[in-house]
């Protein structure tokens, strides 16, 4: 019986009952085509991903009113204007360019103390005088300089964060710590802690969604339902001057209407109001003290 070959289009009586070829080499060559064939789909669909992705992702912040606000403190991107706060990237660079100098704690022990200096006898060998090698461990390597710390902590030099201090400041105005203790000593429930470890994980990921280049609405999406079902949860109808009841639920409200106007599978820029990210900075520290750190994909947020 006689096929076709599918590369030279040449009838041929085949060898082996699952011969399509008529040779290894037109096997070989139909191989290296359809390489190269999809290797051209694949390129003009990387192009075709590429010109939709030239449209730059609409901003979006947690707070709609006071967007105007926010142009005159965060940067455009024609580089116009700077950034009121640095970035967490640009203080850790700052911080690794910083150089140190170490004080320098090595003494001339000899000069200093004659008494010190340490003699060694001459040897004899073939009636020549040889000294032996004094390649023994320096006493100056052995030197502690019990000021070496504090000439070191003279030499280094305190700066003023203005976005530091306002932290302290919002912490000290709040109180929030000494308010939180009598809620944990008599919560025989674990209401409290159960209702924290969520809502710190929450402030967690608004943090670090505020830090990314950009992000998808349905991580956003997935983030508004977990404040709605932690709203809706008889743990959180039970608190009593539970210190972040109401901003619990104005950060609910805040991402409900981005997710809202936001259109599907919408990749957008997500940022924090200074105001909002000093809160939600100061909250975590301020719940670390009571409340474990979890994952996100280790919560469950129903009852």
């Amino acid at each position: 019986m006689k096929i076709i070959c599918p590369y030279c289009q040449n009838s041929f009586i085949p060898k082996r009952i699952d011969a399509v070829y008529c040779c290894p080499s037109h096997k070989q060559m139909a191989y290296k085509v359809r390489k190269m064939n999809l290797s051209v789909n694949l390129k003009s669909m990387h192009e075709l991903q590429l010109s939709k992705n030239d449209t730059e992702p609409s901003t979006k912040y947690l707070n709609e009113n006071e967007e105007a606000l926010a142009k005159s403190i965060y940067p455009s991107t024609d580089g116009s204007q700077q950034n009121q706060y640095p970035s967490i990237k640009e203080n850790a660079i700052n911080y690794m360019s910083t150089k140190i100098i170490y004080p320098s704690t090595k003494k001339n022990l000899e000069d200093e103390n004659p008494s010190t200096k340490m003699i060694y006898p001459s040897t004899e060998v073939s009636g020549q005088s040889q000294k032996p090698s004094t390649n023994y461990p320096s006493i100056d390597a052995l030197n502690v300089n019990n000021n070496a710390g504090r000439d070191l902590e003279a030499q280094y030099k305190h700066y003023k964060s203005p976005f530091v201090d306002a932290l302290i400041e919002l912490t000290d105005e709040r109180d929030n710590i000494s308010k939180l203790s009598p809620l944990f000593w008599n919560d025989a429930t674990g209401i409290y802690l159960w209702v924290s470890t969520r809502f710190k994980c929450l402030a967690e990921c608004l943090l670090t969604f505020s830090e990314m280049k950009t992000i998808k609405v349905d991580d956003l999406k997935e983030i508004c339902n977990a404040f709605t079902l932690l709203i809706r949860s008889n743990y959180f109808k039970s608190l009593q001057n539970y210190p972040y009841a109401n901003e619990i639920l104005e950060l609910r409200e805040s991402l409900k209407k981005i997710c809202q106007s936001a259109d599907e599978n919408e990749t957008l820029k997500f940022r924090l109001l200074p105001q909002n990210k000093k809160e939600l900075i100061a909250t975590r520290w301020e719940l670390h003290y009571y409340a474990p750190k979890v994952n996100f994909s280790e919560l469950s947020f129903k009852e």
